[in-house]
């Protein structure tokens, strides 16, 4: 991705996240504006609350003027008309704002009864027929005796009441009777309204007409709450219970608030938000361009310049900062960054120079080590040839007199030509190993590469120890998965078994031996191969040099059938890494020896199998040096 580029996701990230901020804020505030529009709702359901407290409140405050005047008192026992003349007219009900007014005796027996145009349904809530006379519903009149008043539904309406013992002027009695007012609780809805500044509306509890959302508002009130509040995009709304006389569910109030703090929040963000979006946007346009022009072009100088170096390999060409090609001016960090640059150009000339003549010695030398690796195998050779031949020859007569050919032998005899044969042998395996020592670090071992069975493989060459194991008394466990199949050389790997086996045999310890043999197919694709046994051990100062040609742990061991060269680990180890594998070992005195060997599965390609190799290397702190002259090619 290009800088320019970069810059712009940065500054739309930069970009993104004021816009997250933002929305942040907006939510927090429109949740601190919300809680506050709820907290001013619950005030108006209280204040609601109040004022229906203040309705009784006021019916009771002209009750009293009425219950307690003498007029009253006597009117009951007298009936006399010029009460009802001046005070019980078709303007009494309005003048006391109240919808129903009702006098009885202190039998209950009802005096008088007024009722507004629309009180006649409701009527019968509080009197009753009885004996052909209206009388006060039992309950009522208890009023003689004390103050009641609150909540009565009717139909689909609710009512408020207040009933009062009448009595004389002075305040005494005995109570002559009860006077009750009353007032439908809708008739106050234009009052509720102009208090609180909202919109009200009331609905009996038990009204099967009202409307979905005060069904709502039920639900919720029955379980035992008093309010109940929920709000939309544009409004909050708050329904309060009203309690009857009895203390069942009477009516619900609801009221409207309009979320006027929401509507001039969002206004207000909008405006907010479209001039910091567009500052932004400003800022970052700024921004963008002085990067583009003060930094952006000139990185680009430099970039073009080195493009050119590398593509004529000039080292000697210069960047000037202020003129040609960058045309850079000042004195800024891009200025020094050219001045260190063209400082760096001049030392790599400088090696350039002197790489360049390293290259032609150590061609020199290159050519010297060819022509010496071309001596070393004709020297090998000519062993072979020289040394093979004769060597054969002897080995066949020397076992011609041994088989007794040529005439009886005694003892001695025997025993001389059985030193004799051993050491021939021993000659001839030492020559062998040699020439195929040289092949492999000359880079000439041939192998066959074919699947094999490492498991079949691995038993089949326990199999040959068998009789060797057996004269030890030694075992050899095998875990390997069956058909586990790789590509390899099958000789060569049998190889590396048997020379394993042959030193476990030959360096056991006094107790007896035993040498296990697993293979692991790792997550890589390779297999792991172990073989542990539980012989003498290898000292720390040894291990090291295991891998050395020549090296032997005891250089004194030249007797029995197991006489060794100090070459089979070597050869061990080329074999592995010819198959692109790695080997090593770890051993302690007393112990005995583990021998880890890592193949791949599938047959790499010659540059893996190089690279695998380069990393054994690395790991056992070696050095190889790949000497390529100045033109790339290798040497």
């Amino acid at each position: 991705m290009k800088l320019g580029l970069k810059t712009l996701v940065f500054m739309s990230i930069v970009l993104t996240g004021f816009v997250l901020l933002g929305l942040a804020y907006f939510l927090f505030i429109r949740s601190s504006f919300a809680n506050l529009e709820e907290d001013f709702l619950n005030r108006d359901l209280i204040r609601t609350s109040n004022q229906v407290k203040i309705m009784l409140e006021n019916i009771d405050y002209r009750l009293a003027d009425w219950s307690q005047w003498d007029d009253s008192y006597n009117f009951v026992e007298d009936k006399n008309q010029d009460y009802i003349s001046s005070n019980l007219n078709d303007e009494t009900l309005a003048l006391l704002d109240i919808d129903m007014f009702i006098l009885a005796n202190k039998s209950g027996h009802i005096v008088q009864e007024l009722y507004a145009d629309d009180s006649y349904s409701c009527e019968n809530l509080f009197a009753k027929e009885f004996g052909g006379q209206r009388v006060l519903r039992l309950g009522f009149d208890r009023s003689q005796a004390e103050i009641q008043s609150g909540l009565l539904t009717c139909a689909n309406s609710s009512i408020l009441f207040v009933a009062r013992p009448i009595l004389k002027s002075d305040d005494s009695g005995p109570a002559n009777g009860v006077l009750l007012f009353a007032k439908y609780l809708h008739h106050y809805i234009s009052n509720l309204e102009m208090q609180l500044l909202l919109d009200v509306d009331i609905r009996n509890f038990n009204d099967p007409s009202m409307a979905e959302d005060f069904w709502m508002a039920k639900e919720n009130l029955r379980i035992g709450d008093e309010v109940f509040t929920y709000s939309d995009q544009g409004s909050f709304y708050g329904y309060l219970l009203v309690q009857d006389f009895y203390d069942r569910p009477g009516a619900i109030i609801k009221i409207t608030r309009p979320r006027d703090l929401t509507a001039h929040e969002n206004q207000m963000f909008a405006w907010f938000t479209a001039f910091m979006l567009a500052g932004l946007l400003i800022l970052l346009t700024a921004i963008y361009f002085f990067i583009r022009i003060v930094i952006l072009r000139r990185l680009k100088g430099l970039y073009d310049f080195f493009s050119k170096v590398i593509q004529t390999q000039d080292l000697s060409k210069r960047a000037e900062c202020d003129e040609g090609m960058l045309k850079m001016r000042g004195r800024d960090e891009i200025c020094g960054l050219c001045n260190n640059i063209n400082i760096l150009l001049a030392m790599l000339e400088e090696s350039q120079k002197s790489i360049a003549e390293q290259a032609n010695e150590v061609l020199e030398i290159n050519n010297k080590l060819l022509e010496t690796d071309v001596l070393k195998e004709v020297l090998f050779s000519n062993i072979s040839h020289e040394l093979k031949t004769p060597l054969t020859a002897v080995r066949a007569y020397n076992q011609l007199l041994y088989d007794e050919s040529f005439g009886k032998l005694n003892a001695k005899q025997k025993e001389t030509l059985e030193i004799v044969l051993r050491s021939t042998d021993y000659l001839n395996s030492i020559i062998c190993e040699l020439l195929e020592l040289s092949r492999f670090e000359a880079g000439k071992a041939k192998l066959f590469w074919e699947p094999v069975d490492i498991g079949k493989l691995i038993r089949e060459t326990v199999k040959e120890f068998s009789p060797k194991l057996r004269e030890v008394k030694g075992k050899v466990k095998v875990t390997c998965p069956k058909k586990l199949v790789i590509d390899a050389d099958s000789m060569r790997l049998k190889e590396i078994f048997q020379n394993l086996i042959s030193n476990s045999i030959k360096y056991k310890s006094t107790r007896r031996l035993v040498i296990r043999i697993n293979c692991v197919l790792k997550k890589e694709g390779d297999i792991l191969i172990s073989v542990e046994d539980n012989a003498r051990g290898i000292s720390e100062d040894d291990l090291e040099h295991m891998f050395d040609r020549f090296y032997q742990i005891d250089k004194n061991v030249r007797t029995g059938e197991f006489e060794s060269t100090g070459l089979g680990l070597s050869i061990l180890k080329h074999i592995v890494e010819a198959h692109g594998g790695t080997v090593r070992l770890e051993s302690a005195l007393d112990v005995g020896t583990t021998f880890f060997i890592t193949l791949p599965v599938k047959k790499p390609a010659p540059e893996e199998i190089y690279a695998r190799k380069f990393r054994n290397s690395r790991q056992e702190k070696k050095t190889f040096v790949m000497k390529r002259d100045f033109s790339g090619k290798k040497l």
